[in-house]
């Protein structure tokens, strides 16, 4: 048997899923409501119940899933209330065809720039971040969702699944979010696999009762405990917990509840050298190999080494340390970033300390010790773990390199282009009109022209005419306040908006001109107009002036509108005519209406009904709407991420792109129907309702990985045929609901794709159509 070991700090709470332990979760969920009820609050009263209620709906739900327990925290983590929850699963017995490597490139091709591979505990592993958002119909939280995929380093075919699950007040941007999420990467990093004989209870050391303030009226808000967490410790969670369970700490976390608070370094700011736009893109780049760095702190590392210079200061060079960092060789040896790197690179020898960095942090976190992990990280850094472990915290003789590193950090957290928390100096004015609008250089038209099909908004002449406005086209450009790269993120604004990864970074281009367009997107939602936006984004207020630069914009996209670059081959479908419209046309009479038994006359065209469960697919389509003109499609041009959502856009006809689905038999239901997985022929996905049950009519659609025991099956009931194509209803098996634009046939591009009650003369006709039948 193979389980995974983590270590989880203090005040977490176990609560048992499972028939067998009906009682006993009984028993704790009304000791947790109890805990937690406001001082003269009747125990018996209405939102009592409503919370007993829904933490064990959220626990029922986990069992059905074959989860054998549900753990939340409830305690702070380093002084902030988390608000999420932690599942665990291991697979061991892989099908073929499905092995962790397979698996692994899988997932990563769907995640896009919110995926990366990385290692831990010396297994391969891949990292993928989502966010889930909230809507009547799926009744849910937003929430930021972070998934690590992990490969047994000794059994072929296994892997491990941990999932931690960030609810927000509706920001999972929020402060609050980012740091549960960084909790959770430093608790993967003391991941350890262990095989035993036989199964053991899972052991969960509760932490002591603390004192608890409620910190509002109203039953939904966080509960903050005044006792600080005590040392973490070692908690087996074992398998099978399955992912993606939004738990019941939700309901603590309502609107207004999520609060957080930081320790403040008491190292005074110390000036240090300035840094060049070269080592500012450098130490940014580095400082995303994991969430414990930042570029100030290893700028801060960086001065006391070399003072950016070449070699190490007289101080830092014993042991034969060399480079602007002051590695070792042995250092260096160990976190040689390339094939072919030598110390004596800047790029080269800053990544290695990054690297190096972010092993020692999460040694630290790991370690019992009463003290702040990165300063145990720079302490080991200085002098090796054993000598921090030996002294209980950080040595006498390194206490001078890490107060000074801190204040040197401290000090860069306020220069302009470091991105960090710290906010930025207030921006220079934007820039005036010029007279000359340059070319989008050929190496930018691909990314631009997917980030313009991010939202109508935001169309791919608006994003070049931003980045030429701001940057020039230039992705070295370092700005006078800091904003940095092509896009010209501010660091705050890459910081709230841009989700750290390894590898990502507002230096990239093929990074920050999605990230830009996303942003944007977001921006023009939230601030009632692009004008607005493009304040909020480079100025920090929505009401500041940037006429100029909003001037410059409009003259430079009204001049990339006409670059047949970045328009792709996407014609509007064509309609159908007036005498088969659904306007201008009588409803399907009701013998055409009718599900036919047989396949409709095309040769090409999946069964209707059929009396095996399985077969080869069919396609890959393009699903047309009847009513619309459009095809089922995914924001992007390539494979779209995992839960990602699914919407309608022009059909592209000619041009690459991932509007093609293929139709795979799964199973005949009991009318001897045909039953299909609608799957994307790109990133290999599914069209999905939310859950695995029914849903409520209009719930909003994604695709996702493909599960029969699951609601994604889908059955075609033939409506009408016109212009040569047949047009079905695609009933959802699971809700009897059909695939629908939302509105009257009157829905633009981008629209999400919904699930509605099946009705005639609305826009749930569709026909699959072959690209060479266009």
């Amino acid at each position: 048997m193979i389980d995974l070991e983590l270590i989880v700090p203090d005040g977490w709470v176990q609560i048992p899923a499972g028939t067998d332990h009906d009682g006993e979760r009984a028993r704790i969920i009304d000791g947790l409501v109890r805990r937690h009820l406001p001082a003269g609050t009747d125990e018996t009263g209405p939102w009592p119940r409503a919370l007993r209620r829904e933490i064990t709906a959220a626990v029922d739900e986990a069992s059905r899933h074959q989860a054998r327990s549900v753990l939340l925290p409830i305690g702070d983590f380093d002084g902030v209330r988390l608000p999420g929850s932690l599942v665990i699963a291991v697979v061991e017995d892989v099908e073929e065809g499905t092995a962790p490597e397979q698996l692994f490139a899988s997932v990563l091709a769907g995640a896009g720039p919110d995926g990366t591979y990385l290692e831990i505990g010396g297994s391969q592993a891949i990292r993928v971040s989502s966010v889930t958002t909230a809507g009547p119909a799926e009744r849910r939280t937003p929430a930021r969702q972070v998934r690590y995929h992990i490969a047994h380093p000794r059994v072929p075919g296994a892997y491990g699944l941990v999932t931690f699950t960030a609810i927000s007040d509706g920001d999972v941007e929020a402060e609050p979010v980012q740091a549960a999420v960084l909790m959770f990467d430093a608790i993967i990093g003391t991941l350890r696999w262990e095989e035993e004989t036989a199964p053991a209870a899972p052991v969960v050391q509760e932490a002591p009762e603390a004192p608890v303030e409620i910190l509002a009226e109203k039953p939904t808000e966080v509960i903050l405990a005044t006792a600080p967490p005590a040392p973490a410790r070692r908690s087996l969670l074992r398998h099978p917990v399955t992912l993606g369970v939004v738990l019941a700490l939700a309901i603590m976390s309502g609107t207004g509840g999520l609060v957080a608070r930081h320790a403040a370094s008491a190292a005074e700011p110390e000036e240090g050298n300035r840094a060049s736009t070269a080592d500012v893109r450098i130490l940014v780049g580095a400082a995303s190999v994991c969430p414990a760095l930042t570029a100030p702190r290893l700028a801060g590392q960086i001065m006391v080494a070399s003072n950016f210079g070449g070699q190490p200061v007289a101080a830092m060079r014993d042991g034969g340390a060399t480079g602007v960092a002051a590695l070792t060789p042995a250092q260096w040896q160990e976190n040689i970033p390339w094939d072919g790197a030598q110390i004596t690179d800047r790029k080269a020898s800053v990544t290695a300390l990054a690297h190096h960095m972010c092993r020692l942090f999460g040694q630290a976190r790991m370690v019992d010790l009463d003290d702040d992990p990165w300063r145990v990280a720079l302490a080991a850094h200085r002098l090796g773990m054993e000598p921090v472990l030996a002294a209980g915290g950080v040595p006498g003789e390194a206490d001078d390199y890490v107060r000074t590193v801190e204040r040197y950090a401290n000090w860069y957290a306020l220069q302009p282009g470091f991105t960090g928390h710290a906010a930025s100096p207030v921006p220079t004015a934007a820039p005036t009109p010029g007279d000359t609008v340059v070319p989008v250089p050929e190496a930018y038209v691909t990314a631009i022209a997917a980030a313009g099909k991010t939202c109508p908004d935001m169309p791919p002449a608006r994003i070049a005419a931003q980045i030429m406005a701001t940057s020039g086209f230039d992705p070295d450009k370092l700005g006078e306040a800091g904003e940095q790269g092509i896009a010209q993120f501010p660091p705050t604004v890459w910081a709230r908006n841009v989700k750290a990864a390894p590898g990502r970074s507002p230096w990239d281009p093929d990074v920050a001109i999605p990230a830009l367009g996303r942003t944007m997107c977001r921006m023009i939602k939230n601030n009632g107009g692009y004008g607005a936006a493009l304040a909020a984004f480079t100025r920090g207020d929505r009401e500041a002036s940037v006429t100029g630069l909003t001037v410059r914009v409009s003259e430079a996209q009204t001049t990339y509108a006409k670059d047949l670059r970045l328009q792709p081959v996407r014609q509007p479908a064509p309609k159908p005519s007036a005498s088969a419209s659904p306007s201008a046309s009588p409803s399907p009479s009701p013998t055409a209406a009718r599900p036919q038994p047989t396949a409709p006359a095309r040769t090409n065209q999946p069964a209707v009904k059929a009396a095996g469960s399985s077969g080869s697919a069919y396609g890959p389509y393009f699903v047309l709407n009847f009513g619309t003109g459009m095809c089922v499609d995914v924001p992007g041009y390539a494979a779209g991420p995992v839960d990602g959502p699914v919407h309608q856009f022009p059909c592209a006809k000619t041009g690459e792109d991932n509007q093609e689905w293929t139709f795979e038999p799964r199973a005949a239901d009991a009318e001897g129907y045909q039953l299909y997985w609608i799957r994307n022929a790109d990133d290999r996905y599914c069209i999905d309702p939310p859950g695995t049950g029914s849903v409520d009519p209009g719930t909003s659609l994604n695709e996702t990985n493909c599960f029969d025991a699951d609601n994604q099956h889908f059955r075609l009931e033939p409506r009408l045929t016109s212009g040569g194509f047949a047009y079905y209803w695609l009933r959802n098996t699971a809700s009897g609901l059909c695939l629908d634009v939302p509105g009257s046939a009157d829905a633009g591009p981008a629209t999400r794709l919904a699930l509605s009650p099946c009705q005639s003369n609305d826009d749930h006709e569709w026909a699959l159509v072959q690209k060479s039948e266009w």
